[in-house]
């Protein structure tokens, strides 16, 4: 289940301008996975800049809709202090 937290997070940064996602955000995200690094970028960049769901996203990576949900919880987590000031200045 996912904690309300998390949600709100997700859907905050849902509602940010695609354009400063991926100019200002992107390159200060840290991808906790080394061997998935690639993985993970485009998992977050199609999720939030392109705006596609689990299932395009999963498509068009190969992954199931769970394990891209579960790689993007994990980059959210990762990254929440980050994400959340990010989220304040654009909002």
């Amino acid at each position: 289940m996912v904690k309300n937290k998390d949600l709100n997070l997700r859907r905050s940064l849902r509602e940010c301008e695609p354009y400063f996602i991926e100019f200002e955000l992107i390159p200060k995200i840290y991808f906790n996975d080394k061997n998935d690094e690639k993985t993970n970028y485009w998992i977050f960049f199609y999720y939030f800049v392109r705006k596609l769901t689990y299932l395009a996203i999963g498509v068009r990576l190969g992954y199931e809709e769970n394990t891209i949900h579960y790689k993007l919880k994990n980059i959210l987590k990762a990254n929440k202090t980050i994400i959340q000031n990010f989220i304040t200045q654009h909002l």
